[in-house]
């Protein structure tokens, strides 16, 4: 159904919703549970049915169900995985705040940005360091900020 490109992997979605990425895994990127570089698409852990969107930066995905529930997983050190820390996840975690409202995803190299469906408002959480979340600091976020304005 749809296929995007991350800086050393690569994810699609089937037409039912399946999630599979491929390439390289040192930071548990393809969501497969292992850090296992792959030649072929894997499947990626408990997302076989169900997503209606992807995206991902350097080293980390992101998906979007059909119920708007935002998950991601794979390198965290920066927060972009967007749940409260910076460790990094092997399989697929709710991102804090998102787990039915989610419209729309982005990534950035070492951040994450969604809107939510109930009021279009923008979020924005990992890197911060040149301003890019819009929060109004530089100051790294483990969990979604609402961009100003």
């Amino acid at each position: 159904s749809a296929v995007w490109a991350g800086r050393y992997h690569t994810c699609a979605y089937t037409t039912a919703g399946a999630a599979k990425c491929w390439g390289t895994n040192g930071n548990h990127e393809l969501g497969d549970t292992t850090t296992t570089m792959r030649l072929t698409p894997v499947a990626v852990y408990g997302l076989s049915s169900g997503v209606v969107g992807m995206r991902g930066g350097v080293s980390f995905t992101c998906a979007v169900k059909s119920t708007r529930q935002l998950l991601c997983w794979g390198r965290n050190a920066e927060g972009q995985l967007g749940n409260g820390t910076n460790t990094e996840m092997a399989i697929p975690t709710a991102v804090s705040g998102f787990s039915t409202d989610t419209a729309m995803i982005a990534a950035g190299s070492w951040h994450t940005c969604a809107l939510k469906q109930s009021n279009g408002a923008a979020y924005c959480w990992g890197s911060n360091s040149r301003g890019q979340l819009g929060d109004g600091t530089t100051t790294w976020r483990t969990t979604p900020a609402k961009v100003l304005g």
